[in-house]
């Protein structure tokens, strides 16, 4: 990040401020994390996503501030969202609204926590590696393809960018016959990965963003920007709310019912 997280915060609680004159809070911050997505795509040279939200020019002004975002990580962007995510606002009765102080704001109400790269890639290698060891017995590295990664909670796609990395690299490794695998071999079968193998569900709409952004910058942008559309979702998955892309690959899964049943019959 090229500028420090206070000044960071300040921009942006500042355009979600100005967008929130006229939506409610949680659409006003969606709004602004799409912008700096934006923003971030141009800065890495790729087309921008434009995903919907409207132009307000005071929000676009204050983000206006932080300057080009060449050195910013969609990570960064990420660390925006869970700081705004602890703040409060306040509606006045002429309709303005203001950003008054830090408190538990929705972050506590959406459960939702930072997990750090290096934590996530070592859960990742102790619950996927397993897995991998077992299909690669096989002589055909597809084989690897069988293993479904979801993660119910995605948040900004940390574990998904981990268990992708895990499972492309070995299946690189197979292809090429070599340890590591060269960028090119990873080049290539990162988007197979993510299509066949990577699937997140979270509640929160900019936390989806988040993660379709990670993904997508993860391969360079080489596929449209939508091209995980269908393996992460807004859902719910204590609703088993499951993506379509990991439904057609897995099939049905029980639902909370049917688990109830089968619980209920096996102790009784």
């Amino acid at each position: 990040m090229t500028v420090t997280p206070e000044a960071a915060l300040a921009a942006c609680a500042r355009a979600a401020e100005a967008h929130a004159q006229s939506v409610e809070w949680r659409p006003a911050l969606q709004y602004t994390i799409r912008s700096l997505i934006d923003r971030l795509a141009e800065a890495k040279q790729l087309p921008p996503p434009k995903l919907e939200r409207p132009h307000v020019q005071a929000a676009e002004d204050a983000l206006d501030t932080l300057g080009p975002l060449e050195g910013w990580h969609v990570l960064d962007i990420g660390e925006v969202n869970q700081q705004l995510l602890e703040l409060t606002v306040a509606r006045h009765p002429d309709g303005t609204v203001t950003v008054n102080k830090k408190g538990l704001g929705a972050r506590a109400t959406l459960g939702s926590w930072y997990t750090p790269p290096e934590v996530a890639e070592a859960m990742c290698r102790l619950s996927i590696g397993p897995q991998l060891d077992r299909l690669a017995q096989h002589p055909d590295p597809g084989n690897l393809l069988q293993v479904l990664s979801i993660d119910p909670a995605c948040g900004a796609g940390v574990f998904l960018i981990e268990a992708a990395r895990l499972i492309a690299g070995r299946l690189a490794e197979r292809i090429s016959g070599i340890s590591p695998a060269p960028a090119v071999h990873m080049k290539y079968a990162l988007p197979v990965v993510m299509r066949e193998c990577i699937f997140g569900v979270d509640i929160d709409p900019v936390a989806v963003d988040l993660a379709r952004m990670a993904l997508w910058l993860e391969i360079d942008g080489r596929e449209p920007f939508d091209f995980m559309d269908r393996n992460v979702i807004v859902g719910n998955a204590l609703d088993d709310e499951m993506p379509p892309a990991f439904t057609e690959r897995r099939g049905d899964l029980p639902t909370a019912a049917e688990r109830r049943g089968a619980w209920d019959e096996a102790h009784h």
